[in-house]
This record gives C-alpha cells, sequence and structure tokens, in this order.
C-alpha cells in the first residue's frame, strides 16, 4: 500500500506505517505457508532412468587378446588386446570407445546339440557410433572379438572366452535383476480377445512359471538379455526345447511390465500391466 505522506496527517502517516510495518512481519510467514502448500501439491520429480550396465559389466569385462588384424587392411597385430574395462571403457590400439551406456546391448547364452554352451555379447551404438561384439565359438569354433569406433575396426580371432557369461545361465547370473518373488498381471484370453484374466509371473531358482505352466530355465535352448536406451530398459527372452518362447519385458528390476509367449501353434501368452 503506497503512503502518501503530502496527503495526510502525521498521525495517519504514523498508523499507516504501523499497519505496514504490521504486514511486512507477518509477509514471511505467509510465504512460507503458501510455499510449503506448492510444495506439498507439485509433483514429485522423476527418478533418474536406471543403468543396468553395472549389473552386466561383470559378466563381460575382461581382456580379450589373439591374431589380431586391423580390418581392411593388411596390418596383421598378433598379440595385441582389447580390454574392456568394468566401468564401459574399451581400449585396443588405436581404438577406443566408452560403452556405459551405449544404446543397445545383447547378451546371449546357446546350448548346443553337444551338450556345450556358447555366449555372446554385442554393444552396440546408433548410427556409426562405435560397436563391440564378444563371441564364444564353441566346440568347433574359435573365440573371436571385435570393436569398431571412429573408423577403424580390430578383430581377434583365438581369444579367451567370456567364460563368466558362458559359465551359467543368464538366470542365474543376473538374478538380481530378473527375479520375480511374485507378480500378478493381466492377460489376454487368446481365445476371445476381449477378455482377460489374471495370472502370477514368479522367477527365481532356476524357474520360471506364468500362471500354472513352468519353464526349467535350466533346460533352454537359449537364454536372450536386451539392455536398452542407454541400458536403462531391461528385456529377457528364453526358448525352450520344442520351440516354446518366453519374452519378459521389465519395468524395474524384478517387475515384469509385458510378457509374450510363442509357441508352434503360435501365441501363448500376450499379458501387460496396462491391461
Amino acid at each position: 500500500m503506497a503512503c502518501r505522506t503530502t496527503l495526510l496527517s502525521a498521525l495517519t502517516v504514523a498508523l499507516l506505517l504501523s499497519a505496514c510495518s504490521n504486514k511486512n512481519e507477518d509477509a514471511p510467514a505467509a510465504e512460507a505457508e503458501t510455499q510449503a502448500a506448492a510444495e506439498a501439491e507439485a509433483p514429485a520429480p522423476e527418478a533418474p532412468p536406471p543403468n543396468y550396465w553395472l549389473a552386466v559389466a561383470p559378466l563381460i569385462a575382461g581382456s580379450y587378446s589373439g591374431d589380431c588384424q586391423q580390418v581392411g587392411t593388411a596390418q596383421k597385430m598378433p598379440g595385441a588386446t582389447i580390454v574392456l574395462a568394468a566401468d564401459g571403457q574399451v581400449t585396443a590400439p588405436d581404438v577406443s570407445a566408452d560403452f556405459s551406456k551405449t544404446k543397445s546391448i545383447q547378451l546371449m547364452r546357446h546350448l548346443d546339440p553337444d551338450g556345450t554352451h556358447r555366449a555372446s555379447a554385442a554393444l552396440i551404438e546408433e548410427g556409426d557410433g562405435p560397436s563391440l561384439q564378444l563371441m564364444t565359438g564353441g566346440k568347433d569354433a574359435a573365440n573371436v572379438a571385435s570393436i569398431s569406433a571412429h573408423g577403424r575396426q580390430l578383430m581377434c580371432n583365438t581369444t579367451a572366452p567370456i567364460q563368466t557369461l558362458n559359465g551359467k545361465g543368464l538366470h542365474a547370473s543376473l538374478a538380481k535383476l530378473l527375479d520375480v518373488p511374485g507378480q500378478k498381471i493381466n492377460c489376454m484370453n487368446l481365445g476371445d480377445l476381449m477378455k482377460r484374466h489374471e495370472v502370477t509371473i514368479r522367477i527365481g531358482d532356476g524357474t520360471a512359471a506364468i500362471g500354472d505352466q513352468k519353464f526349467d530355465l535350466g533346460k533352454a535352448e537359449s537364454e536372450t538379455v536386451l539392455l536398452d536406451d542407454g541400458a536403462s530398459t531391461l528385456a529377457y527372452q528364453f526358448m525352450m526345447p520344442g520351440g516354446q518362447s518366453i519374452s519378459l519385458v521389465y519395468g524395474a528390476a524384478n517387475q515384469v511390465k509385458a510378457v509374450v509367449g510363442m509357441g508352434k501353434d503360435g501365441a501363448s501368452h500376450s499379458c501387460n500391466t496396462d491391461l
């Protein structure tokens, strides 16, 4: 309120100054109450997206050396080493890259007919970005490591196998991410798409159960884990003998967002938390 002293008596001015002073004393408390109310009504800030790289890194980090060659040239580099550190940094002769937040990471473990397993890892950036390939060759094939970045590609044969990734099933290696203690989810009735039914998903101790259907993951012919969007999204797929496959998309660690099942006769499951 403006105090126009030229038009008011000294007494009136004194009274107004006293009133203005009282209002100013009350203002901080009122402003604090208003701010507290606004903060209470404001939506909570979004949590940063998860980064699953730290869970995946121990499975593939290591040094891979062997009979190496710069692709596209005749330059051989015997004994060269491709080093993938736990923080996602990759170094090799004349090539380096950071894969900790790469666009897409795919891990795969496959069961061969002779009962042995072979594993592979692919870290791929968008467009012309860097890529890293690690492959355990299996019984009669060489192990391979290859990195491509900044217009250069180094490929090494007869490297050490990806022992940690290949040593046990992905469901066991990444149990902290993939296990689901018991979660209900809505599924389409594939005989009548207008109907829904609820099932419980449980994953743990080497078994996946979707409703009353159970799968022994130790017998899976293949397992695949896919990290996308800078290692912030997670999906897991397994394929059983006979061709049955189940794909699970996670909304967060240990929380399934969607399930798609396929068999020889077509779709077997179609579930989503949004149904």
